[in-house]
């Protein structure tokens, strides 16, 4: 798997640098009033917006028009000590100044490399003795909204106008939270920061500006390349033309390919875990390990490229892991720590903590956001599914109850279902779907309801205890009872089936006492109660498995039975970041979601019957599984595209 990164432009942005530590303690405070000198100081500032490789080399997309668009800027100084040299950004570097403009038009749209105009006029205290001649590092912020009357949050902490947070240093702001409702407004637009410090690294422009001294002059105004990114992540689906159009799939036979046994189609698709608790305003990265190697909290890099590679002779993985606000909270139990800054997602994979949402299908009922397959795509030749915070996990904490994925929610077509006939024996029988033969079913085909047991396909319960009685049932192949079944257990030949056969054949051991729906312990508890009937008629009120099974209620389970109400059942599918291309091992980074990246799946076969109703989610399962039923070809874009393609469900 291969991980770039996408840039934006905004060029020959022209900002004014407020300097935040001299306007609080400069050195030409006015004595006699309290209050400050002011003057403007000027920069322009080009945010750029060419293709920047992280990992590896995926293909890149360059987005709508709404996703590059920029409404305003945030600019912010720093330095790492008035005499240092360093203009590398980390946890000690000094906040010197913040600047805010709102942006004009976007210049030349068509052009291949998006520019927008700003002019930013910030008050400064004696600019002449703190800008002049001085070099700072440059951060620059996109669209967090607000106006030069009413700054935005940001702003306001590095002006040290909010009680809540007061940014200072290079830590401060990079901890600084863009929460859910804020970094994809559907007003402010896409909200997108410094990804790094120079680009290419090593041999392009670093973002630094030194000042004249005169920096009240805005045509001296320095000019400084800024290189920044998308906070958000992008999810979408697209059909396979050739192996599921219209997201409608056959399975085949292992054992006969040529031999169809179902089909499938997907009829809705939801993305789950969806972090929505907040992202670190700037990336940061892990250090780098290699095999099995761990990672600790205090190695940290900001603004660090994305190391990952593989070993094609030993499949061992070097990467290093980015890093999400709670990635050292989560753990291999799958909590949502809330003791200090809240884990939350939007459509969680997990069961209700008060007893609701119990199952899948529950839990399905409950989530806001579902798209409906096929769909009229809408982006790039795709379907949407979601815009997505970064979600990151250690190797050890890749769990169902963390990741981020998608469910989506099918009809099954089995050509076959097995019936129970007049003998009592079971035999597949040909599904036909109204009045549509198999063969000629498509994805508009209403399904019908089914029963698995066992691993196998049933028409009904009846055929499912015959199923049982003949494979737990015990009879001497050439006695009395040879032919016993289930026509012994309805009708009339029920009330003439003898007790003491009754335990001999078919309650004689632990295994064949205890049928899938409770029955034959029934049968077993009624016989007490007449020590000397000898037939079951001679029992007052015992009922046939008919009349037992419909005196449940209609939403009675039963253990190891799954019920597909029209052919109705879940797949799910763990988006992956970084792909190792083993199964049964988990690599650094394989399943996150890390912002600035296009998660385009591609869903290209169905490899079996998806999840039941009644299935409860475990969070602390694994995300990956060599079972799994869905083949899907991944592509992530730059935006990077990262393809989840050939999926198999």
């Amino acid at each position: 798997m291969r991980l770039k990164s996408t840039l934006w432009a905004l060029a020959f942005a022209c900002a004014a640098v407020s300097c935040s530590d001299d306007l609080e303690n400069g050195p030409n405070v006015n004595n006699n009033n309290g209050e400050m000198g002011e003057a403007d100081a000027y920069l322009k500032v080009v945010v750029n917006s060419d293709i920047a490789t992280k990992a590896a080399d995926p293909a890149e997309e360059a987005g709508s028009h709404k996703e590059y668009e920029v409404k305003d800027v945030t600019i912010i100084l720093f330095n790492n000590g008035e005499s240092s040299t360093n203009y590398d950004f980390g946890a000690d570097s000094q906040i010197k100044g913040v600047g805010f403009a709102q942006v004009g038009q976007m210049e030349g749209s068509s052009t291949d490399n998006h520019s927008f105009m700003a002019q930013i006029e910030v008050p400064v205290s004696d600019p002449g003795s703190t800008l002049a001649g001085n070099t700072y590092g440059v951060i620059a912020v996109t669209n967090l909204g607000g106006s030069k009357d009413a700054p935005n949050e940001l702003y306001k902490a590095i002006k040290d106008q909010t009680g809540d947070t007061k940014i200072t240093k290079g830590s401060d702001l990079a901890d600084y939270i863009i929460k859910y409702d804020q970094y994809n407004h559907k007003t402010n637009g896409f909200v997108m920061s410094t990804h790094a410090m120079q680009w290419p690294l090593e041999t392009g422009d670093r973002s630094e500006v030194t000042f004249d001294e005169n920096p009240t002059n805005e045509n001296n105004a320095p000019t400084v390349n800024v290189y920044v990114e998308r906070l958000a992540a992008k999810i979408r689906i697209k059909e396979d033309q050739d192996k599921g159009a219209n997201f409608f799939y056959t399975i085949t036979s292992q054992e006969t390919p040529s031999n169809t046994i179902a089909k499938v189609a997907l009829r809705q698709a939801a993305i789950v875990n969806q972090l929505n608790s907040g992202s670190y305003l700037l990336k940061r990265v892990s250090n780098t390990i290699n095999g099995e190697g761990d990672i600790t909290a205090g190695e940290q890099t900001y603004l660090g490229p994305e190391v990952w590679s593989m070993d094609n002779g030993t499949k061992v993985v070097t990467a290093n892991y980015v890093i999400d606000p709670w990635f050292f909270k989560k753990n291999a139990s799958a909590d949502l720590p809330t003791a200090t800054a809240q884990l939350s997602y939007s459509n969680p994979y997990r069961v209700g903590e008060q007893g609701t949402m119990n199952n899948i299908d529950a839990i399905w009922d409950s989530y806001s956001k579902k798209t409906s397959l096929p769909g009229e795509a809408n982006d790039n030749g795709a379907i949407r599914l979601a815009y997505v915070m970064e979600n990151t996990t250690k190797v050890g904490t890749s769990l169902q109850g963390y990741a981020t994925g998608a469910v989506f929610k099918a009809t099954y077509y089995p050509a076959q279902m097995s019936e129970v006939d007049e003998t009592g024996s079971i035999t597949p029988k040909p599904v036909t779907y109204g009045e549509t033969a198999f063969k000629d079913i498509d994805n508009t085909t209403t399904g019908k309801t089914f029963y698995r047991y066992e691993g196998k396909i049933f028409k009904d319960d009846d055929a499912i205890f015959a199923y049982y009685l003949n494979e737990h049932g015990h009879f001497d192949a050439d006695g009395e009872h040879a032919n016993c079944n289930y026509t012994d257990f309805i009708g009339d030949k029920f009330s003439k089936l003898n007790i003491a056969d009754f335990h001999e054949h078919f309650y004689t051991d632990e295994e064949a006492k205890h049928d899938p729906f409770g029955y034959l312990d029934y049968l077993h508890k009624e016989s007490k109660k007449n020590p000397n009937a000898t037939t079951f008629g001679e029992i007052t009120g015992v009922n046939d498995f008919t009349a037992y099974m419909e005196s449940k209620p209609d939403a009675t389970t039963y253990n190891d039975v799954d019920e597909f109400i029209n052919g109705e059942c879940y797949y799910t599918y763990w988006i992956k970041h970084q792909d190792n291309k083993n199964s049964h091992l988990i690599a650094p980074m394989e399943y996150s979601i890390v912002r600035n990246n296009i998660y385009d799946l591609q869903i290209s076969g169905v490899s079996g019957l998806g999840f039941a109703r009644s299935m409860v989610p475990d969070p602390k399962d694994p995300t990956e599984d060599s079972n799994q039923l869905l083949n899907v070809v991944l592509h992530v874009k730059n935006w990077t595209v990262r393809p989840n393609s050939d999926i198999i469900l």
